[in-house]
């Protein structure tokens, strides 16, 4: 399965930049059904209110800077250890 890379943590901390990524995910995900969409941005800035506007959590894996990827619900069961 090929891969699609968005870094969107540069872009991430205003609310419209949020709401442009929320889109920009969607997009993706939408118009490249066959493709792995793989997200580089911090995982805590997710929480389920934003998980809730993603079309397909199963089509996203978020990567972080030492490489290793999580899957939407593996985030969400960790941030919500702190």
């Amino acid at each position: 399965m090929n891969e699609i890379r968005l870094n969107l943590g540069y872009f991430w901390d205003s609310t419209s930049n949020i709401e442009s990524n929320i889109n920009s995910i969607n997009y993706n995900i939408e118009h490249n059904k066959d493709k792995k969409l793989i997200i580089d941005l911090s995982v805590s800035y997710f929480d389920s209110s934003i998980f809730e506007r993603i079309v397909d959590l199963d089509a996203i894996e978020f990567e972080s800077r030492d490489g290793h990827r999580y899957k939407p619900n593996d985030i969400l069961r960790e941030n919500t250890k702190f």
